[in-house]
């Protein structure tokens, strides 16, 4: 049985062309060929069939109409960073021998095809740096031959409904960087030959189940940037073979469990930005492999153990942001390869103790209550040095020992320190006198001032009265002030004319400035006008909410005075702003709540992009919006964002108004539809 192996690059402009050429392809192995070419292509054959293939770095060009279906004898499939784009080609699904497939770093979207079934023989599969949506695939549960499953960097939503359990070949599982919710999946916990776990940057909640601790061959578990809660589980001291831990930046809580002092292998340890609180237990100073410990922003509390300091293998430790207290014994001096160490905003005194000559690039004990600081001889590789806010000087202190200092930063040492301790001592009792005198003047010459004009100002607020001091929907006593203000309603103070009144600009006589609404006549003689009306205003008065105005008086326009007949769903006139109006609004007169849900998708965009879509209306009803790029969409005045989660929820956000401005009503999502869907991310 012989296998041959090719390699040949074809220009851009024929790969779509060659793609179309499957059977071709597979009935003879190519030979090179030479020239300028973008994309590269390789191929192994057995006995004349293709049972590899490989397409990667097709520089700027875009793979299209990819049609693989005649390969049935491929076993390995490699397109990656070839720019493919669209949904997921579900010829794939008929390649059944398959048993490596790699799709990474593409432009592919949507969901898996139901043909995935097929591909029971499948061991290898990477799909990550793509844009795939939708729940986690159901399909994948027939995967049982699995071994390496990477589908981070996508946009996968909703819970954890596979089960696990039957993928019990999994070794390595990367679900990272999407945006699964819910609790943490138990049925992982079945997955014993597991040895890489990775779900960081999601919105799982919930606890971290204690099964996780049988996972004996797990050797790196990442949970970082979700929002588990809970303690850490001591059953973690059962993953023996474990050698990286994050589950940084959620919000845990409890104290950190004495039994990951078993993790005997551990190199990176990483509990920061939790709610961690109690001591550091001391049995952590048997991890002698470690070699990056991070337990910064907590509430962690009690003295830095001394056993901490027979890690010697360790590079950095970060602390800050807690509540340490206590001397750093001269013991610390041992960590000779220490190069990242950050104590700051803690409670630490007396002396701190470092092994010269020092081996740090970073060096942070700045906002503590430390006193003493030996002379730190020649660090040839310091960078950032910060001994701000604490109680000692620096004298004898000589920067030539660190050349390569970009930062330093020694404000507040002792002399300094005991003078602002004066100067606050001097404000705390100066300043309450100084405003209090301020207080007492300030009154006094408002007294004075009311005294003098009471007499004249009286009458004007009778005749002009303050609208903002109208309550209880009693308006009546301004009605005369805007009468004279817009010269009964002339037609010269007109700024807009809706379906149900027109707006005027009202320049009351004590300065302010307000847009009144007045009815038309037509409206106002409704016989249910006045009670419906008043409910109205009776009801808005009461009301308190963060979205409603607060109503003074019957003065302020916020669109009260659009009255329809509760016995009537069809008008004769349309109402609302052209542009933002739904189309079957403008020509049946039907009032219904889709209406409302067209007109917030025009918003949303109109928001997004930094203008009304317009012509583009038509064209974004179709499917070809879904998916689209940042880049294409939003506001050219807004600053691109840096943060991957951001851009993720901008397009969430445009995917949803998408679907408000369907065409039929009917397959618009209702509102509250809307809220749920949009308030599900407000983390953000």
């Amino acid at each position: 049985m012989r296998i041959i192996s090719s390699r040949f690059i074809f220009p851009r402009h024929t790969l779509t062309m060659l793609m179309m050429l499957p059977v071709m392809l597979a009935a003879s192995c190519p030979s090179d060929i030479q020239g300028p070419y973008t994309c590269k292509i390789e191929f192994s054959c057995n006995n004349g069939c293709v049972v590899e293939t490989s397409i990667n770095t097709c520089d700027g060009g875009y793979l299209k109409n990819v049609n693989i279906s005649s390969f049935a004898s491929l076993k390995r499939l490699f397109i990656v960073k070839s720019h493919l784009e669209g949904n997921i080609l579900h010829q794939i699904g008929l390649l059944q021998n398959l048993t490596h497939l790699d799709l990474w770093q593409n432009y592919l979207k949507g969901t898996f095809p139901l043909s995935f079934t097929n591909l029971t023989q499948l061991k290898h599969l990477y799909l990550y740096d793509n844009n795939f949506s939708g729940t986690f695939p159901l399909s994948f549960a027939n995967l049982t031959r699995l071994e390496y499953l990477k589908l981070s960097h996508n946009n996968f939503s909703g819970s954890f409904v596979v089960p696990f359990n039957k993928l019990t070949r999994l070794e390595y599982l990367d679900l990272s960087s999407n945006n699964f919710i819910g609790t943490f999946p138990v049925s992982l916990t079945n997955l014993t030959r597991l040895n890489y776990l990775d779900l960081s940057a999601n919105y799982l909640s919930g606890t971290i189940p204690s099964q996780l601790g049988s996972l004996k061959n797990l050797q790196r578990l990442i949970l970082s940037q979700n929002q588990l809660t809970g303690p850490i589980p001591p059953s973690f001291g059962y993953m023996i073979n474990l050698m990286f831990l994050d589950l940084s930046t959620n919000l845990l809580n409890g104290s950190i469990p004495k039994e990951l002092g078993n993790l005997k292998k551990l190199t990176t340890l990483n509990l920061a930005n939790n709610r961690l609180h109690g001591p550091i237990p001391s049995v952590l100073g048997l991890l002698t492999y470690l070699e990056f410990l991070n337990f910064g922003k907590n509430n962690i509390s009690g003295s830095i153990p001394l056993e901490i300091a027979d890690l010697e293998s360790l590079q950095s430790l970060v602390l800050n942001d807690n509540r340490l207290s206590g001397k750093t014994h001269p013991k610390f001096g041992k960590l000779g390869r220490l190069e990242y160490l950050d104590f700051s905003s803690n409670l630490l005194s007396g002396n701190v103790f470092f092994h010269n000559p020092c081996s740090f690039r970073h060096l942070d004990l700045s906002h503590n209550h430390l006193t003493g600081i030996p002379l730190l001889t020649f660090c040839n590789s310091l960078f950032h040095l910060d001994l701000s806010c604490n109680n000692f000087t620096l004298e004898g202190f000589n920067l030539s020992n660190f050349p390569k200092l970009s930062y330093f930063n020694s404000s507040t040492t002792f002399k300094e320190h005991h003078r602002r301790n004066k100067k606050n001592i001097l404000l705390k009792i100066l300043l309450p006198i100084i405003v209090g005198f301020c207080f007492i003047v300030l009154g006094y010459v408002l007294y004075r001032h009311k005294k003098a004009t009471k007499e004249k100002s009286q009458p004007e607020i009778k005749k002009h009265g303050d609208v903002y001091s109208i309550l209880n929907y009693d308006g009546r006593i301004a009605y005369e002030d805007f009468i004279n203000a817009t010269e009964d309603f002339d037609l010269k103070y007109c700024i807009g004319r809706g379906g149900y009144g027109s707006v005027y600009e009202a320049k009351l006589p004590n300065g302010k400035t307000f847009a009144l609404k007045k009815l038309h006549r037509f409206v106002a003689k409704q016989p249910s006008l006045n009670k419906s009306f008043m409910n109205e205003i009776q009801v808005l008065t009461n009301l308190r909410h963060r979205s409603i105005v607060k109503l003074y008086g019957f003065v302020a326009d916020f669109g009260v005075a659009k009255v329809l007949d509760p016995n009537s769903f069809n008008q004769s006139v349309v109402v609302g702003t052209f542009g933002y109006i739904a189309p079957e609004l403008a020509y049946s007169i039907t009032v219904t709540e889709k209406c409302d849900v067209y007109s917030f998708g025009v918003l949303a965009l109109d928001t997004i992009g930094g203008k009304h879509p317009g012509d583009q209306l038509m064209s974004l009803n179709s499917s070809n919006g879904y998916g689209a790029m940042l880049e294409s969409i939003l506001d050219k005045r807004i600053p691109y964002p840096n943060d991957r989660l951001i851009e993720k929820e901008i397009l969430r956000v445009y995917d949803v108004a998408l679907s408000c401005i369907l065409t039929d009503p009917n397959s618009r999502p209702t509102m509250r539809h809307v809220s749920q869907e949009l308030s599900k991310y407000d983390h953000l």
